[in-house]
């Protein structure tokens, strides 16, 4: 189960870089690099569940802005970005829960075709490699990993707060979850709720077009 988890991580994020590669050569097409950290709170499964501190996110975004106007599931998503991300994790408990390190591929929608005071959403389904896990000897307080690879589902809201042609600063809060889908119990889940500050660095600067929107044509 665990090579298929991996198998599939691997081709949404080779599919999201072959995106990437053939959107690289339109003209309204901006590869971006985007740190990000975000910190927030474990929410606890039960009662029994461990106390934790702050929880601390650092990660890195590789991806593309695609205003591809030719090609219709980026006018349907109204010009979105796509990518992966790669982010270390620190739960507020290294005893228990250790550290995680994450490999998620996503999908950034836009509620507006200007980058000036919009709202985008960042959803995002990969994996993760937990160093600590449930152990019946050495971590029995462990109830909500029970394996060293893990699914990784994030959903947040980011608001782009400053924007220039070479980088933009958003910041924005979601929900992070990690589970093994029961393959290997326990498996109570973490859950997350977290602030998020992030910024994007465009490889080439964006044109007035991009910045301003480009007009969207009817598809069939």
């Amino acid at each position: 189960m665990k090579r298929f988890l991996l198998y599939i991580t691997f081709s949404f994020f080779a599919i999201t870089i072959l995106h990437a590669q053939s959107d690289g050569n339109s003209k309204n097409s901006s590869f971006f690099i985007q740190p990000e950290i975000l910190l927030g709170k474990t929410i606890p499964a039960n009662s029994n569940f461990p106390k934790t501190e702050i929880q601390r996110i650092f990660s890195l975004s590789f991806g593309n802005f695609v205003q591809d106007t030719s090609r219709t599931w980026s006018v349907f998503y109204n010009y979105p970005s796509v990518g992966v991300s790669v982010s270390y994790t620190n739960f507020g408990d290294n005893e228990v829960f250790g550290n995680a390190y994450s490999l998620v591929p996503f999908i950034s929608i836009s509620t507006s075709k200007k980058q000036y005071g919009n709202f985008y959403f960042k959803l995002g389904l990969g994996a993760s490699y937990f160093t600590t896990y449930f152990n019946e000897e050495s971590n029995p307080n462990n109830i909500a990993i029970g394996s060293a690879i893990t699914w990784t589902f994030e959903s947040t809201i980011h608001y782009n707060v400053f924007v220039t042609p070479i980088t933009s600063l958003s910041i924005g809060g979601g929900f992070i979850h990690h589970s093994n889908g029961h393959t290997q119990l326990p498996n109570a889940g973490l859950n997350s709720v977290l602030f998020s500050v992030a910024s994007r660095f465009y490889l080439k600067p964006l044109t007035d077009q991009q910045l301003n929107g480009i007009e969207k044509p009817t598809k069939k």
